[in-house]
């Protein structure tokens, strides 16, 4: 079907409509100004009458409105009513002439004198008018109703009102009257023969791209052929056909020869016609062969082009498979540096769990020496007293002869307690000493173990920036791989900075610890001196009891190991003080040192949750490239 002919045929309909209610006006305003020219084209032929005109109003406004791409129902509902309308009038006058009545609708309009030209009755319409009437409007009511195959009952009906007008025709050409009246019933008038000519193809042009006229519409030889034939097979035999009549009614000649005529004017026609169509074809004929020629190498260039497209796209294929072999190697190792990862961070997680448990372990060390260090500065102090006690016993002893005895006894036992005390506290600084030495080489092994976190991290803020690399070629399925990345560099960035506080925590507690080691010495050196005080004291105890003749020396030498017992003491006691401050930070540092630890455990944990929530993400990865 040939949509821009199918439009051009609905443009002649809905003129056909205007053309047929153009008719119906003049009529009507011939009946209304008693013109008789508009009435009848001529005074010797019969008037059209006025409800045949209105009839030709209401069908032509119907044909207007019924065009295929009206969208309004009110419009569409009008063209029906005046479609169902001009039927009931074409049915009731039929009925008026079955049933020999009169029901009163032939001169409601306008009244028709008796004795009109060729009219049974006043103001009724013919029989065959009437009929074509009925056939108009119940087309039009239908027009769009199909059955069977696609047919269309509207386009039969007009083809049977467009033979009975090509009758009328026929027989107003060949002055037949019985060709558009029967017997003495009204006859049909010449412009009423016209307008349902106009009619009947207005109605079958309505809806030109459906049933019969889809064969007329058609782009294909058939629609050329009905295009080119039909206008010549309806007008070309009534031409000739009134040649013929016209010249036996003058007598140019008789009717065997108007017979021949007949019969050679049809087959020059025809062969005429049919040499045309065949000319038409024969050069159809050959544009398809141009084309077909033309259709066939543009074939030949299509599939060389597609060939070639087809090559490049096995090479785009290649190339993209290649790309896909390189993306998955890139994410396999990708998947083992995060493998090494998660073991790494495993390890981290075990060393400052490991920390963690040595920084507890030595603060409750550290807790322990601080309260021994406490213990045995106040057991110096009991022993400085003791000694200041010794020292005004030695002086009573000198001045008082008589209780020598008793003051060697009190003395000896006194000295016996000093070197008791002071073997503690020699006990108690070597066990200080050995436990600061013990701190020294933990923090020595927690500086190596930072070391390595730091080292951890600079490898951690390396992945990160190569995961973000491969994230930002991965584009928007490498979005979620780019934040864990981001999220791994500012926590590897945290480890570093905690390993840093931690160093630095490490050697304030290292110079603590050297110093306190130093202190521990010069302790040990002031016990050892101590001891060999308390020897020498017992000794001139000893002494003293062995030969009174000698007690004021002997209190005299007493006096002075005393004396410098308690100056011993007393430097013994700074030392024991100087101790207990450096336990104090001892324990403070190492309890800064587990707060690091456990944050560091923190650290550590917090990497293994993100670890292993980026896993899962990766398996998505790989799982879509592989259904790519």
């Amino acid at each position: 079907m040939n949509n821009e002919l199918t439009k051009q045929f609905q443009g002649w309909s809905r003129i056909a409509g205007t053309v047929v209610i153009a008719v119906g006006t003049v009529v009507l305003i011939g009946w209304w100004l008693d013109i008789p020219v508009f009435k009848s084209l001529h005074p010797s032929l019969v008037s059209m009458k006025a409800n045949t005109a209105f009839s030709f109003v209401l069908i032509g406004m119907a044909l207007r409105l019924s065009r295929q791409d009206q969208s309004s129902p009110h419009k569409l509902r009008i063209a029906r009513w005046s479609a169902t309308a001009v039927a009931l009038i074409g049915l009731l006058t039929l009925g008026e002439y079955l049933l020999n009545t009169d029901f009163g609708i032939d001169q409601m309009l306008f009244t028709e004198t008796q004795g009109a030209i060729a009219t049974s009755m006043p103001g009724r319409m013919a029989p065959n008018t009437a009929f074509n009437f009925l056939l108009a409007g119940l087309a039009l009511r239908f027009l769009d109703s199909e059955f069977g195959s696609r047919h269309r009952p509207a386009q039969y009906l007009a083809l049977v009102i467009l033979v009975v007008a090509l009758l009328a025709v026929l027989g107003y050409a060949y002055a037949i009257q019985s060709l558009y009246g029967f017997a003495a019933y009204t006859k049909m008038a010449l412009h009423t023969t016209a307008a349902f000519v106009v009619l009947s193809l207005g109605i079958l042009a309505a809806r030109a791209g459906n049933g019969v006229m889809a064969t007329v519409t058609g782009s294909g030889a058939g629609g050329q052929l009905a295009r080119q034939l039909l206008p010549a097979a309806i007008a070309l035999p009534i031409l000739i056909g009134w040649l013929c009549w016209a010249g036996t009614r003058d007598e140019f000649y008789d009717t065997e020869f108007r017979l021949s005529l007949v019969v050679m004017l049809n087959i020059l026609v025809f062969v005429s016609l049919i040499w045309r169509y065949c000319r038409s074809l024969e050069v159809t004929d050959i544009g398809r062969m141009h084309a077909e020629t033309s259709l066939r190498a543009a074939r030949d260039d299509l599939e060389n082009r597609v060939q070639e497209r087809t090559a490049e796209l096995l090479k785009s294929n290649e190339a993209a498979r290649q790309e896909i072999v390189e993306r998955t190697r890139a994410e396999t190792r990708l998947h083992q540096l995060m493998q090494e990862m998660r073991e790494t961070v495993q390890v981290l997680n075990t060393s400052a769990t490991e920390i963690l448990e040595a920084a507890m372990r030595l603060g409750s060390s550290s807790a322990e020496t601080a309260t021994a260090v406490t213990q045995a500065t106040s057991t110096v102090e009991e022993v400085k007293q003791t000694a200041r006690l010794a020292t005004e016993k030695a002086q009573f002893v000198a001045e008082t002869a008589q209780n020598t005895a008793q003051v060697s006894q009190r003395g000896r036992k006194s000295v016996q307690e000093s070197a008791d005390a002071m073997q503690h506290i020699q006990r108690q600084m070597e066990s200080a000493a050995e436990s600061i030495v013990l701190l020294s080489e933990q923090n020595q092994a927690i500086g190596e173990i930072m070391a390595s976190v730091n080292d951890l991290a600079e490898q951690s803020k390396l992945l990160a920036v190569n995961a973000a690399i491969e994230a930002a070629k991965a584009g928007d399925q490498g979005k979620g791989f780019a934040v864990v990345a981001q999220e791994i560099k500012r926590l590897a960035e945290q480890s570093k900075q905690a390993s840093t506080q931690v160093r630095t925590i490490l050697n304030d507690i290292r110079k603590a610890t050297g110093t306190a080691v130093f202190t521990a010495e010069q302790g040990s050196k002031a016990v050892a001196s101590g001891m060999e005080r308390s020897t020498q004291a017992d000794e001139a105890i000893r002494m003293l009891a062995d030969s009174i003749e000698d007690a004021a020396q002997a209190a005299t030498q007493i006096a002075v190991s005393a004396q410098q017992q308690w100056a011993g003491m007393d430097q013994v006691a700074l030392a024991m003080h100087s101790i207990g401050q450096a336990s104090t930070q001892n324990v403070i540092s190492t309890q800064q040192t587990e707060e690091t630890a456990r944050k560091l455990h923190e650290l550590g944990l917090k990497l293994k949750q993100l670890t292993a929530a980026y896993q899962p993400e990766m398996a998505e990865s790989q799982g879509s490239e592989t259904i790519c």
